[in-house]
C-alpha cells in the first residue's frame, strides 16, 4: 500500500491549507480567513478520490471514480429525491458507495438517513461503505458500524484501517 491511515490525514490537513490559501489569494478576496461551510468536506472527497485512484493504480486494479453520484439514478421507487454518495467506485464489475466524513457526525439522528440510502444501494446490488478521517464520540462511532456493518466502516483515527479500506474494495 502507499498510503497509512497517518499519511491520509496529513495529505488531507495540507490540501486544505493549501486550498484555504489559494482561495484567499484569489485578486477579489479580502483576504480574510477562509472558512466556509462545506469546504472541509470537499476537501477530504478529493483527498479520499485521489489516494484511492492511487493505491489501485499501483495495484494494476482499473476504476472509475464518479463524485457526488445522484442515488436517484439507481433503481429506486423515489426518484425525486435528491441524496447523493460522496463517491462511487466501480472495480471491475463491483459498484461501491463511499460516504466519506472529515469528522465524523453531529447529533444522535445523524446516521438514520444512511439506513435509507443503504436499502437503496443494496437493493442495487451494490455495497455502501463510511469512511470518517475521525470519530471521536463512541457511540457514533458505534452507531455507523450498527448501520454500515463492521466490515463496510471505516475510521482513519483506527491504525490499519486506511488498509482495510483498500482491502475491502479489492476483496469485495
Amino acid at each position: 500500500m502507499l498510503y497509512e491511515n497517518t499519511d491520509i490525514i496529513r495529505i488531507f490537513n495540507e490540501n486544505l491549507s493549501k486550498a484555504k490559501n489559494s482561495l484567499k489569494n484569489l485578486d477579489f478576496a479580502s483576504n480574510l480567513e477562509v472558512e466556509f461551510r462545506g469546504l472541509t468536506g470537499w476537501v477530504c472527497e478529493q483527498t479520499i478520490a485521489n489516494c484511492i485512484i492511487e493505491e489501485l493504480d499501483k495495484l494494476g486494479i482499473e476504476n472509475n471514480l464518479i463524485e457526488q453520484f445522484p442515488l436517484n439514478k439507481l433503481n429506486t421507487e423515489k426518484k425525486n429525491f435528491r441524496a447523493k454518495a460522496d463517491l462511487r467506485v466501480d472495480i471491475k464489475n463491483i459498484t461501491f458507495f463511499v460516504e466519506i466524513k472529515s469528522k465524523g457526525v453531529f447529533g444522535e439522528n445523524a446516521g438514520d438517513k444512511y439506513i435509507h440510502y443503504k436499502e437503496i444501494i443494496e437493493m442495487n446490488n451494490c455495497f455502501y461503505l463510511y469512511l470518517t478521517l475521525d470519530e471521536t464520540k463512541a457511540s457514533y462511532k458505534n452507531r455507523f458500524i450498527e448501520i454500515f456493518g463492521d466490515e463496510n466502516a471505516f475510521f482513519l483515527d483506527v491504525n490499519g484501517d486506511w488498509h482495510r479500506f483498500i482491502n475491502r474494495l479489492m476483496l469485495h
